[in-house]
């Protein structure tokens, strides 16, 4: 009866693994591109080129094993077991490729899902030769200032917004591509320019501004035809967008709407030119809300030792739960009273799962929440108080900046008011006291 001997068993293990390194390196060389679609061409040739030699050293080993002097059989177990090694780190390190956009992807800007720039210029060198197009440059309003102030989130959704505007009302077979960071040109061959202006001023109308009062873009339309330079055109259709965007400016303030700030130094500015509580508090708080996208400001004024609602800005239903909001400050419960109890800014991204969050308002569906403390001299006279029910806001340093602002300046002239005469709207600690 014949024995297998451990050399017999070693032997046809080792046979064994060469034979499944072959195969894998085998696998791999046909179906790498598939591992990872849409990586560089001369990545995969590469990756496919070392597993084939690897399979193929794999599977000479394995039939030509044990290899008749000891030397060459240590020699060639080893380098079997590299080239399994560097099959295995070749998978690895194709899988852990970074994601390479498709043909379709390349020419597509992602956020908005209009034509990148190159898709663009692409889509323009396709018409035919002597084709009649209109060429507009579409320009968002208040973007930055979105970014800055309500995060890039909320940005990101207002650019795609205005983006699936244009491809709407746009005729078919226009070309949308988004030319720079808040900036559209669009193509609309066969067309005249009258035609795309009254399209781009209908679009308009039906389209949310960044904040109220604000028309959410302003264009400029030119004509060309094919194969002249798309550039020359776009500058002639971005001079004609800065006079309208001009004019926009100049319909407002004839209509008494008044010119929102651009910046938070433009909004500083206009604090400073109001100097009594009547006139900050009713605009201040309109004007955080613009720039914020809260729902709700409100100005709780301490009267008597305990806090009062005396000015609000957002609907009446907001309004009235508002009003709850006075027994949370009075005891200190909440991020609201937090900034009571602490006299410092105190916020709330995500409410619902703030452990210092009250039922309450948990249940009237708070999402975010944005409190200061407002100060005459060195006394806490009153809490500024924003508030959003429909979505979450991110709280960013901007915003915290532009509510002390507010509360800065209404405490500088409830100091004044307060060294003049004897204003209601000056809370008296003292009298609380008494």
């Amino acid at each position: 009866m014949a024995f297998v001997t451990a050399e017999d068993w070693a032997t046809t293990v080792i046979r064994l693994c060469l034979g499944g390194d072959a195969l894998l390196g085998i696998a791999l060389a046909a179906f790498a591109p598939r591992l990872r679609p849409g990586a560089p061409d001369q990545v995969t040739r590469m990756v496919r080129l070392t597993a084939l030699v690897a399979a193929l050293w794999a599977a000479c080993l394995a039939l030509a094993w044990p290899p008749s002097v000891p030397f060459y059989q240590l020699a060639a177990a080893i380098s079997g077991f590299v080239a399994l090694v560097l099959v295995l780190v070749l998978v690895r390190l194709l899988l852990r490729l970074p994601p390479v956009l498709t043909a379709e992807e390349s020419v597509r800007d992602l956020l908005t899902g209009a034509l990148s720039r190159s898709g663009l210029i692409q889509g323009y060198r396709q018409l035919p030769s002597t084709t009649p197009v209109s060429v507009a440059l579409i320009d968002v309003n208040g973007l930055k200032l979105m970014n800055d102030v309500q995060g890039h989130n909320t940005g990101d959704l207002f650019l795609h917004s205005i983006a699936q505007a244009l491809m709407s009302a746009l005729p078919a077979g226009s070309l949308i591509g988004r030319w720079g960071g808040d900036e559209f040109v669009t193509l609309t061959p066969y067309t005249s320019s009258e035609i795309v202006m009254d399209t781009l001023k209908a679009a308009l109308r039906d389209t949310p501004g960044a904040r109220p009062g604000l028309p959410a873009f302003a264009f400029g339309v030119t004509e060309t035809h094919t194969p002249e330079p798309l550039e020359r055109s776009i500058a002639v259709a971005d001079e004609r967008m800065y006079t309208f965007k001009q004019r926009q400016r100049e319909v407002q303030v004839m209509q008494g709407s008044g010119v929102g700030p651009e910046s938070l130094d433009e909004f500083a500015r206009q604090l400073d030119l109001l100097s009594t509580p009547d006139e900050l508090l009713p605009l201040g708080l309109s004007l955080s809300l613009q720039f914020v996208g809260f729902e709700a400001a409100a100005y709780y004024g301490r009267i008597d030792g305990s806090f009062r609602l005396l000015n609000f800005s957002g609907s009446s239903e907001l309004r009235d739960l508002h009003g709850q909001l006075q027994t949370h400050l009075n005891n200190g419960q909440g991020t609201t009273g937090e900034a009571v109890t602490t006299r410092q800014t105190t916020w709330s991204a995500d409410y619902q799962n703030d452990p210092r969050s009250v039922p309450e308002w948990r249940e009237a569906g708070l999402k975010s929440v944005l409190t200061t403390p407002v100060y005459d001299a060195t006394r806490l006279v009153g809490v500024l108080c924003l508030t959003s029910f429909n979505t979450w806001h991110a709280v960013t340093p901007q915003r915290r900046y532009l509510l002390e602002r507010l509360a800065q300046r209404i405490g500088y002239s409830l100091e004044r008011t307060r060294m003049h005469d004897s204003d209601p709207w000056h809370p008296s600690e003292e009298r609380g006291q008494t």
